[in-house]
């Protein structure tokens, strides 16, 4: 709670005023970034006329120093700021009850001690007997004595020992009563040691309203999505649900805040890199080799701060004190610049320190999307499901894993690319059992041509059967096979079905934009119908595929082809890929 020290009559008096930022201030306002968050209080204090010297203890010791700002309302100035750190607290002392029971505990340690030490001495006495110097009737005597002795000893000893259990047991929870505070709520104490200082001039008495702004570490969001899919929908069949996952372990719960999430990152004495002069000379014979550019041509000390300064820089002196607002004497100024998004999350949100993950709603968006399968049954005749998604909302998606719904049943996780509004992306949804394929067998067929050089012509057939068991048409099932690709001039591969052109070649044009080459691609790999709603085209239809590293037009040369098939509800569709191998007839190709 606010105390204050009542003043004097003289005027050099400085009024005190301590605050504690937990229980003196409300949070106003707290906005997230990647590894920080940036924190508002709002303290409303009463100030005496003249000098007050305000302490706001209680602060964060993840708290950065370079990031306080101190602004306000009321008829006063602020002269400076300091930052330091609070003494750690002393241990309390013991309460008389805990204090009881240690004094019991130390005089049955001090009882428990002489027992045994009479109990040794007794057995040093009995082996120092000599039996030639004992009368007979005496050393009977003496032994039964000892005896007796000794048993009062031996069970004063064992309930001494039971006694002092008891003793540490009781000390124990009398410790664990008066210690109230959980282990963590003591860590956090401790966690929250940092003091800021403001020496405050005020005008009259009055009441003030100060606002303190600061960085915190330990505190970061990243972005997770539902992305729930709804296969009967036409016009928008995805909902995203962009959501935050918020970890704070501040040591201050944010309770009832406003929060904004950024996904820009403060920084701080961010200035222009200065070229200095690059000079250039002949060697003379007698220098020395050096390969090194100078000291002063490698530097590139920073010129002039554009972003932010720190406290302990100069303060130049504020002589102005305006009623309304308070000033500040040698005020830094900082600015985070341009943001590449900004979410508002609405109402109001408790996120406690505790480390953990607290998830947040951003928004609820409905996209357009286009689906799309995908099968390579030669490695795997399952089908692959993906969507292309335009993002078509005011909101920029981060990089972040979303979790996967089809009609509701939760099928994987997939990865969401940073995507811009107005930009599409691809956004794989798993597995559709729905699409069932098959590979068959191959068959083979082999016969000889040619009169005095003969050949071997080896026919292969593979058939691939579709069945869609969906309650809709689906419209864009790729399927992928290959053809091998011969390696040397003496074997030749030729497709007979699907009936592709022949594969051509040709260096890509660099002058292009992305649409032309994409035109240019379209022509030089034109479709081909099979059959009623299927089409076939050399290349596995991936994007960048269609190129090779040295620019060359690839579409077929690496032996991929692809059909793309519109199968209707409950329908089914058969595809046949046949080629022939034509190789000398004392040729082994053991890859065939």
């Amino acid at each position: 709670m606010a105390t204050h020290d009542q003043p004097p009559a003289s005027t050099s008096f400085i009024s005190h005023v301590d605050l504690d930022s937990g229980s003196d201030s409300k949070i106003a306002s707290v906005s997230v970034y990647t590894g920080r968050a940036e924190i508002t209080r709002v303290f409303k204090l009463s100030v005496k006329t003249g000098q007050n010297l305000v302490k706001v203890n209680g602060l964060p010791n993840v708290l950065e120093h370079d990031s306080i700002r101190v602004e306000g309302r009321g008829p006063a100035t602020i002269h400076d700021v300091t930052v330091s750190q609070m003494p750690e607290p002393q241990k309390p002392e013991m309460s008389p009850a805990l204090l009881g029971l240690w004094r019991r505990k130390n005089l049955l340690d001090k009882a428990l001690e002489c027992a045994t030490k009479t109990r040794d001495s007794l057995d040093k006495y009995l082996s120092s007997l000599h039996v030639e110097h004992v009368k007979a009737d005496e050393l009977e005597k003496i032994v039964e004595a000892c005896d007796a002795n000794g048993e009062k000893l031996e069970e004063k000893i064992l309930d001494l020992k039971t006694q002092l259990q008891v003793a540490e047991k009781e000390i124990q929870k009398q410790e664990a009563s008066e210690n109230g505070k959980s282990a963590s709520e003591k860590d956090n104490s401790l966690q929250l040691r940092t003091r800021l200082s403001l020496g405050l001039f005020a005008e009259r008495e009055s009441e003030v309203e100060l606002v303190l702004i600061y960085a915190v570490l330990n505190a970061s969001w990243t972005p997770v999505y539902d992305v729930r899919v709804d296969m009967q929908a036409s016009d928008t069949p995805i909902t995203l649900v962009y959501k935050a996952a918020i970890t704070q372990n501040t040591a201050e719960d944010w309770q009832d805040v406003p929060l904004t999430l950024e996904t820009a990152t403060p920084s701080f004495q961010v200035g222009i890199p200065k070229l200095y002069r690059w000079t250039l000379s002949v060697q003379r014979p007698n220098a020395r080799r050096s390969h090194t550019i100078s000291a002063a041509a490698r530097s590139v000390p920073v010129a002039g701060a554009l972003f932010g300064t720190s406290l302990s820089g100069p303060m130049p002196p504020n002589p102005i004190s305006q009623t309304d607002s308070l000033r500040f004497r040698g005020a830094d100024v900082s600015s985070k610049g341009s943001v590449s998004a900004t979410f508002t999350v609405p109402g109001i949100i408790t996120i406690p320190s505790d480390g953990t993950a607290h998830n947040v709603t951003v928004a609820e968006l409905k996209l357009g999307a286009t689906m799309s399968w995908v099968v390579v049954p030669k490695i795997d005749a399952r089908a692959r499901l993906s969507a292309k998604i335009k993002n078509a909302s005011d909101y920029t998606l981060l990089r972040g894993v979303g979790s996967i719904y089809v009609d509701g049943s939760f099928i994987s996780k997939s990865s969401v690319p940073n995507v811009s509004p107005g930009e599409t992306f691809d956004c794989a949804l798993g597995l559709d059992p729905a699409i069932r394929v098959t590979y068959h067998p191959v068959s083979k067929k082999t016969a000889q041509t040619g009169f005095y050089l003969k050949s071997n012509v080896n026919s292969y057939s593979q058939r691939i059967s579709i069945s869609n068991t969906k309650s809709i048409t689906i419209t864009d099932l790729r399927i992928v096979d290959q053809i091998p690709v011969s390696a040397d001039e003496t074997i030749t591969v030729k497709l007979i079905s699907p009936a592709l052109p022949p594969v051509q070649s040709q260096v890509a044009a660099s002058g292009p934009g992305k649409d032309e080459k994409k035109a240019d691609q379209s022509a030089l790999n034109p479709r081909v119908m099979v059959s009623k709603g299927i089409t076939a085209e050399w290349g596995d239809g991936m994007e960048d595929s269609a190129a090779t590293e040295d620019g060359t037009a690839a579409a077929g040369q690496d032996g991929k082809l692809s059909w793309l098939c519109e199968t209707p509800s409950q329908g089914k569709a058969s595809l046949l890929l046949q080629w022939e191998v034509t190789s000398p007839t004392s040729s082994y190709i053991p890859n065939l």
